[in-house]
């Protein structure tokens, strides 16, 4: 059994060896500010470099335009350079989508005190989420440190109503009562961070003015201050979403044998492609198109997660994609301390959505650790989940996440931090979550 995480904001673990002798993988980086080895070395760089390119973000409005990207197009898989075919996930092709992302650019400024000034964000009466994006130096971790409705209700807090925070609560994060709120906030790394609101069914989005403030400090917990770019992807729909369709861009270092040129006849890469199929059908949501892509082979193995213009981020700067989830196979992922080793990365949770060339830019897979493909869908799938806003179902400190139907100790579930070549699944609530995502295009509604 492969390990592929231990904490909610865990950084990279070493990897133990299991009963069985199979090596467990460490932590993937779905939010690395919360296990102690993150602590040590939380991904300090999160690199303005990809923010630099801010100023393609600026032209994020074209992201706006998402309406090109419901050319996401089939749910049944066809898509692709060359025009590939992908799996089927057992869903129609849908005619078009039918909801929009409407993007918005903010800069911001974060005080002495480490706080910016409250913020106002009006939603729509169509909007079903709002995402935020986070992009600063990379001298300091970000955080949405408050979302509060028109009415009053408390999406997320430093001091959440009604919860006490503790000192396992400060272990976890710098940012415990954001973690500890109702809509669950955590910081992926140094220079950026991601928010995705609802992140639980248990919460609601309702149109109005609601505000929001962000917090920053240092690694060494002193608070950060100065203007950060904060890109707002809204997602608007007329009714809730039913089903969806996500674009997939995988990247080959040439591990495992697998290349661009290959990979869509390898039958080792498409039982990976349909073991994550397997996962997403069942909660609605089809894969759309596929991009097959070579990068540089030196990325094979990823030997700094850590310090400026290290191979992890350059690596996630690489993605030129501004649709769906960034894939990027490696043989395998060093942590930062000797004999340990990585099964997978994300970029966030959420990552930064439809934003290419950033520093966290996509997910990334370890191939060698296990390497029966259904181990590898598993990963792909996993990380993908943390990527488009999904928290592990329980952490090694207890914390489990904020959706009611997800069984605390359920290893058959898919966000479980282990992997399994055997059943798993995602729940209802764990796709309401994905379905919110900016990256999944909404294809059909509920009525």
């Amino acid at each position: 059994m492969l390990l592929l995480c231990l904490a909610a904001a865990a950084g990279c673990d070493e990897t133990p060896k299991s009963d069985d002798g199979d090596p467990l993988g460490g932590a993937d980086g779905a939010a690395p500010d919360a296990a102690p080895e993150a602590d040590a070395a939380p991904d300090p760089d999160q690199g303005a470099g990809g923010m630099g390119g801010a100023g393609g973000m600026g032209g994020a409005g074209g992201m706006g335009g998402a309406g090109g990207m419901g050319g996401a197009g089939g749910m049944g898989g066809m898509g692709g350079a060359g025009g590939q075919p992908g799996p089927s996930c057992g869903g129609d092709a849908p005619d078009a989508r039918v909801d929009q992302v409407e993007v918005r650019m903010e800069t911001v400024t974060i005080g002495r005190d480490g706080r910016s000034e409250e913020q106002t964000l009006e939603l729509p009466e169509d909007a079903v989420s709002v995402t935020m994006i986070v992009l600063g130096s990379e001298e300091y971790l970000y955080v949405v440190s408050q979302f509060v409705g028109p009415d009053g209700r408390v999406f997320t807090s430093e001091r959440p109503p009604g919860v006490t925070l503790t000192q396992i609560d400060q272990f976890i994060t710098p940012f415990p009562g954001p973690f500890r709120s109702p809509n669950r906030s955590v910081t992926a790394a140094t220079g950026v961070a991601g928010y995705l609101a609802p992140n639980t069914p248990s919460v609601e989005l309702i149109p109005g003015d609601w505000t929001w403030q962000l917090q920053s400090m240092s690694e060494r917990g002193q608070p950060g201050s100065g203007e950060v770019d904060v890109v707002i992807e809204i997602k608007r729909a007329p009714a809730p979403p039913l089903r969806g369709s996500l674009d997939l861009h995988f990247h080959f270092t040439g591990a495992h044998g697998w290349t661009a040129a290959t990979a869509a006849g390898d039958a080792d890469f498409q039982a990976a492609v349909g073991r994550m199929c397997e996962f997403y059908g069942a909660i609605g949501i089809g894969l759309g198109a596929f991009t097959y892509d070579d990068v540089d082979p030196e990325f094979a193995t990823v030997d700094s997660i850590q310090g400026a213009n290290n191979e992890l981020h350059r690596i996630y700067a690489s993605s030129r994609y501004d649709t769906g989830v960034s894939l990027f196979f490696v043989e395998r992922i060093q942590g930062p301390f000797a004999g340990a080793a990585i099964g997978g990365i994300a970029g966030g949770t959420p990552g930064p959505t439809l934003l290419p060339e950033t520093v966290r830019s996509g997910v990334v897979v370890a191939t060698e650790l296990d390497t029966d493909p259904r181990a590898i869908g598993h990963i792909m799938a996993h990380e993908s989940g943390h990527f488009l806003g999904l928290f592990h179902t329980r952490e090694i400190t207890g914390h489990t996440d904020p959706i009611a139907d997800t069984p605390d100790n359920a290893q058959d579930n898919l966000m479980y931090p282990t992997v399994t070549q055997g059943d798993a699944h995602l729940t209802e609530g764990q796709g309401f979550v994905l379905h919110r995502s900016p990256a999944v295009v909404t294809t059909e509604v509920e009525r």
